[in-house]
């Protein structure tokens, strides 16, 4: 490419009102390469040093932390237990369809529990 071209270019990058990560890594490459301290380089190019500070940190955070799913439960009711058991209870059955697992409890409703595994069969398929 033109390096006439190119500098057009970076000197366009440098005007967006907004970036991208894209373009702020081009512009934070820009100012590695000159030498000067960040706000130098800021007051040469007419930016907002704080705006530049701000990228460079964003672009150096470690990866962002992940979230597990946490489920929320009334205080006053019995914990539940893996297979989906209370304490004293006795356990039902697991059915595991298409990757879905459905625990069913004594005293089901035989004719729900059907159209369940119905719809999870379908789904499955």
């Amino acid at each position: 490419m033109n390096p006439r071209k190119r500098n057009r270019e970076r000197i366009t990058v440098l005007r967006k009102p907004y970036w991208r990560m894209a373009d702020a890594r081009e512009v934070l490459a820009l100012w590695q390469r000159s030498g000067t301290s960040l706000s130098a380089f800021a007051r040469l190019h007419s930016l907002d040093r704080n705006r530049l500070a701000r990228w460079r940190d964003r672009l150096d955070r470690r990866p962002t932390p992940r979230f597990h799913e946490v489920r929320l439960v009334d205080p006053l009711e019995p914990p539940v237990r893996p297979g989906g058991t209370t304490p004293g209870e006795k356990p039902g059955i697991e059915l595991i369809i298409g990757g879905r697992r459905l625990v069913v409890h004594r005293g089901f409703d035989g004719d729900l529990l059907a159209e369940v595994v119905q719809v999870l069969e379908a789904m499955a398929c």
